[in-house]
């Protein structure tokens, strides 16, 4: 952190456990990936498992969590300026209900070389078993961190969206279609979930005149879709076509480009 402002760039990412949560908030970090970092400070005191001791993102400390804790961590996190990164494609994959078998068949993993997701289901079924992790654990988890989310954006702490890609099971670009609708089942609305990927990301950087909205004199990078994206997020899926620095991509010359990509 100290080095980060004497050269006058930002930090950003994970929140180390000797570190803890509000000491990051502290040292101004710009970005908390993963949401990182607010399950192990919602730990009640005199639990059986200490916030250092987390796993997986606090996957073992979900059962002795106090939320009450958490308006007092949505302040400070309002007051330090930092911005949240969910990822929540993540946890729904990694301890979601699709077996990891299953999930190498999702149709977007026919991009990815079979070997890197065949170690990333051995990886998944690794991890849940080293956690004891049931479905419903998991969905206790996931559940936690959505009301977590929720809490975070309605305390005035800004969003962006991003899915840790090339991480476990996700596939840059499908993705995020993926951590759209995983906004909209966390309670945000699908307005809320694309502000996340265009406005926000402009605002981060510091150049909402450059891009982020579709405006006479801003960067020609947008999607065209054949729904409306405002009413089901799933339009995202069926793209008319794309735009890129000026250049009109229609849907045709997208799946020809696709197919020579998949494996």
């Amino acid at each position: 952190a100290e080095t980060a402002r004497r050269l006058n760039i930002r930090f950003v990412g994970h929140v180390p456990l000797d570190v803890g949560l509000e000491r990051a908030l502290r040292q101004g970090q710009a970005s908390l990936d993963h949401v990182d970092g607010l399950i192990e400070a919602l730990v009640r005191e005199g639990s059986p498992v200490k916030p250092t001791e987390s796993a997986f993102f606090g996957a073992n400390l979900v059962a002795y969590v106090d939320e009450s804790k958490l308006p007092r961590l949505v302040g400070l996190a309002k007051a330090s300026g930092t911005w949240i990164v969910p990822t929540q494609t993540l946890f729904e994959s990694m301890a979601g209900p699709d077996a990891p078998e299953a999930m190498t068949r999702w149709p977007e993993m026919r991009f990815w070389p079979s070997r890197t997701v065949a170690q990333w289901a051995q990886a998944t079924a690794t991890t849940r078993a080293q956690l004891g992790m049931t479905a419903e654990q998991g969905q206790r988890m996931n559940e936690l961190r959505r009301r977590i989310m929720k809490a975070l954006y309605q305390g005035g702490v800004p969003f962006l969206l991003g899915s840790d890609a090339p991480q476990w099971w996700n596939v840059p670009g499908f993705s995020i279609e993926r951590e759209l609708a995983a906004m909209v089942r966390a309670g945000f609305t699908p307005f809320q979930a694309f502000e996340m990927g265009t406005r926000n990301v402009a605002r981060f950087f510091g150049a909402e005149e450059d891009f982020g909205t579709v405006a006479v004199g801003k960067r020609a990078d947008l999607v065209l879709l054949d729904g409306n994206p405002l009413e089901d997020v799933t339009s995202w899926k069926h793209r008319a076509g794309v735009m890129v620095r000026g250049k009109w991509y229609d849907r045709d010359e997208i799946r020809r480009r696709l197919d020579e990509l998949s494996r």
